[in-house]
């Protein structure tokens, strides 16, 4: 569906049949759709044509949580239970596999944001770990033990700020010192 935040109007556009965690504006003017189940497709989306097309199959080994828009226009995809770290161009409509993080099934990661340096920040997952992405394939890993968060947001100063989701505290992460508190 399409929100209009001027008339406050929402339309459905088409009904797709899979599910998405996300949609990130692209340099085309379209939506990428982030499939958040398995064996679904990357779709884009026309808001001026109200059109999709299937890019390609990315969830055979898991689930998305969610897409970052990077600053040349490609996005990642950040896994849920999927091991692949993705990144899709949405240009060239090419898709690869930017980072393994070993087995699928477990959940990895619950969002992302990305930092004022580049880099994806990756919310803990079961694991407890903070991920971060720099591209086009660089992965470290900063243990934490945390979890319980559900979205994350640039603060003013740089640092990521996690919201609590199913824990009660609220995390602070700096993507240039890689610490979080």
């Amino acid at each position: 569906g399409v929100f209009n935040p001027v008339t406050l109007g929402f339309t459905n556009v088409v009904l797709v049949g899979d599910v998405f965690s996300s949609g990130i504006l692209d340099p085309n003017g379209n939506v990428t759709l982030v499939p958040n189940t398995t064996s679904a497709n990357l779709v884009s989306f026309s808001p001026a044509l109200g059109t999709y097309s299937n890019v390609v199959r990315i969830g055979a080994d898991g689930t998305f949580v969610t897409g970052v828009g990077l600053t040349n226009g490609n996005v990642v995809c950040v896994p849920g239970t999927n091991a692949n770290v993705v990144q899709f161009d949405p240009i060239a409509k090419t898709v690869s596999n930017s980072v393994n993080l070993g087995a699928s099934g477990t959940l990895k990661f619950v969002g992302a944001v990305l930092a004022p340096n580049g880099n994806v920040v990756c919310l803990p997952g079961a694991s407890g770990n903070v991920g971060v992405f720099k591209p086009p394939s660089t992965w470290s890993n900063v243990q934490t033990n945390a979890s319980g968060f559900l979205g994350g947001s640039l603060a003013v100063d740089g640092r990521i700020v996690f919201g609590p989701g199913t824990g009660s505290n609220v995390g602070l992460f700096d993507p240039v010192t890689l610490t979080f508190s």
